[in-house]
């Protein structure tokens, strides 16, 4: 979380990852971080946009 404020966060923004080896991962890391986005866009109760990120790594 990345917030202003010395005490009480303000405007707060929330980063949602996914990090995956690349080899031999059984789950789709885009669908699980689509899954965590369109949640947490219900959660927020509004129609502002969600940006993630996934990683597949080679090295574990």
């Amino acid at each position: 979380m990345i917030a202003t404020g010395s005490q009480i966060p303000k405007k707060p923004f929330f980063f949602l990852n996914e990090y995956k080896p690349q080899f031999g991962a059984t789950n789709d890391p885009k669908e699980q971080l689509m899954i965590a986005m369109l949640a947490a866009q219900g959660k927020n109760n509004d129609r502002k946009v969600i940006y993630g990120l996934y990683i597949m790594g080679r090295i574990l």
